[in-house]
């Protein structure tokens, strides 16, 4: 294994740890989803196993709040990836394939569908499966360039009859969102002004004493050995 695999194995570890935090994650998804308000509560979520099938998510979540059950993940994204739309998508519904065929395995176990709708189904009519909202965080140093949803992977004139399924993008590195974690504020921050190259920026900005787990998550973000170290 090479240098560079190491480093990032490690800096995807100290990512994925960071947002497994029940708080760090609901302020960053409050911030994004629903404009600072605090709608997701940090007691309302579950991590769950990331683990779909062949597919590993970086952070899963499960959600009980006031809008009912929602799976809440986060997907992180050193370099730009040119399928992510498509990638995003298929990890959404490989969530709500294992939902379908855990209700048809009820069912059958029940022997309760009555009729041929339901039997055709392999589920009845008023089954509902939990949805499922997944972020991008991009820490590249220059604009996500390239697809944004599935409807920029393909190459027709009439697009506006297809499904956009538009993902959802946080780049780091244009990000002006403030946070009430100060924490997450710290790391997107301090990452923020790295990845543009504004270091006498940090200097003058920022001179209190930054906890070691938030300098190693932004030397993670930051993609920097050295800083790491």
């Amino acid at each position: 294994m090479t240098k560079k695999e190491i480093s990032y194995a490690t800096f995807d570890q100290e990512i994925n740890a960071f947002f497994k935090d029940r708080y760090h994650f609901s302020c960053l998804l409050n911030t994004f989803l629903y404009q600072g308000q605090d709608i997701i509560k940090p007691e309302e979520l579950t991590v769950v196993d990331p683990k779909i099938q062949a597919y590993t998510r970086d952070v899963l979540m499960l959600w009980n709040g006031r809008y009912g059950y929602y799976y809440l993940g986060i997907e992180n994204q050193l370099l730009e990836n040119y399928p992510m739309p498509y990638r995003i998508l298929n990890y959404d519904c490989l969530i709500y394939k294992d939902q379908i065929k855990n209700l048809e395995k009820q069912h059958i176990k029940k022997k309760d569908l009555k009729n041929s709708e339901e039997f055709v189904s392999g589920m009845k009519s008023n089954d509902k499966l939990i949805p499922c909202i997944t972020i991008v965080i991009y820490y590249g140093t220059k604009p996500w360039q390239t697809n944004f949803s599935m409807k920029d992977m393909f190459d027709v004139k009439d697009v506006a009859h297809l499904n956009e399924y538009k993902m959802n993008l946080l780049e780091v590195h244009s990000d002006t969102h403030q946070y009430k974690d100060n924490e997450l504020d710290l790391v997107f921050s301090i990452t923020r002004e790295i990845l543009n190259g504004n270091f006498l920026v940090i200097k003058e900005k920022y001179k209190q004493s930054i906890p070691k787990q938030v300098a190693l998550v932004i030397a993670s973000m930051a993609k920097d050995e050295d800083l790491y170290q």
